[in-house]
């Protein structure tokens, strides 16, 4: 990822926000900071956040919300997420029963190559009802899966979520990576 320093220098802005959870993702960190120190700004107006679970996230519009002054507008909104989460997990609760009744779900970041979702993806399927077929645990890094583990996971469902690509883009890297081959056996 490149930073666009001459936007920097020119735009001065007081805060920088950045994620630096997924080098797939983000510029790193350190990136970030020399990009700022070209442009004639300090590291320090950059805003790293780092959520790796759903709690995560909400504790990073909590960070957001103090770096810009704004901790009750946060507050107010992290506290309505929660309390719609709150809601599906007890709406959950109420109709799946069984641990074995909640469907095995595969979740996938990319098909070519093959990545299992990770972050705080495990940790929206587990609150929605669903057990992960990979039994990865929320907060782990997404990682590269075989057509085996695929295969012998038991999933029911698969949710496709192509990190950074459209639900276009992610049609057609479907349509061109599983339609047009055979797959393997």
């Amino acid at each position: 990822h490149t930073v666009d320093v001459a936007w920097l220098a020119a735009a001065r802005p007081a805060l920088v926000l950045t994620q630096d959870t997924c080098a797939a993702c983000d510029a790193a960190e350190g990136s970030v900071h020399a990009a700022l120190r070209a442009a004639g700004l300090g590291p320090e107006r950059a805003l790293t956040l780092r959520p790796v679970t759903v709690a995560g996230v909400l504790g990073s519009v909590r960070r957001l919300g103090a770096a810009l002054g704004e901790e009750a507008a946060a507050e107010a909104t992290a506290a309505r997420l929660e309390a719609r989460l709150a809601a599906v997990e007890r709406a959950v609760l109420a109709s799946a029963g069984e641990e074995a009744a909640r469907p095995r779900l595969l979740g996938l970041e990319s098909l070519f190559p093959l990545v299992a979702s990770g972050q705080w993806l495990p940790d929206q399927r587990a609150r929605a009802g669903a057990r992960d077929a990979l039994g990865d645990e929320p907060g782990g890094a997404a990682r590269l899966v075989s057509w085996a583990e695929v295969e012998g996971c038991g999933a029911e469902a698969v949710v496709l979520c192509c990190c950074g690509r459209t639900a276009a883009g992610a049609a057609a890297e479907a349509e061109q990576h599983l339609l047009s081959q055979t797959l393997p056996r």
